[in-house]
């Protein structure tokens, strides 16, 4: 929920935004106002996978 409340602050209405996770390999996505939810989802995933070292959006 916490992932959710942050994205909210930080995406733009209209707007597209990405997320970026750095390390060894490097993964990403793209995700609008109206798919919130998903990206806070894939944002929890990376962070669980533990292969990481930062994710930002």
């Amino acid at each position: 929920m916490e992932t959710f409340n942050a994205l909210q602050l930080l995406a733009p209405p209209g707007g597209v935004f990405e997320v970026r996770a750095v390390g060894d390999r490097t993964a990403s996505g793209y995700f609008d106002a109206d798919h919130l939810e998903q990206a806070a989802k894939a944002i929890e995933a990376l962070d669980a996978a533990g292969t990481y070292s930062g994710i930002y959006v």
